[in-house]
């Protein structure tokens, strides 16, 4: 049975395809938008970005 992901994650996987999240004082961020840290935790739980330093990166996919 496969599970259904929230359609903005697919928004959020675009823009780290374009850029890394930054991690600031105040939570995480693309340029001026603010990144929920639940948003975080869902892509570094599927196994799609992964935080390294203070940046959250996007995991390419194998094929």
């Amino acid at each position: 049975m496969s599970r259904r992901l929230p359609s903005d994650y697919y928004f959020y996987l675009a823009l780290l395809k374009s850029s890394p999240f930054e991690r600031r004082p105040r939570g995480w961020r693309y340029g001026t938008r603010r990144i929920g840290d639940g948003v975080v935790d869902r892509l570094v739980a599927a196994g799609r970005a992964q935080i390294i330093g203070d940046r959250l990166h996007l995991v390419e996919a194998e094929r």
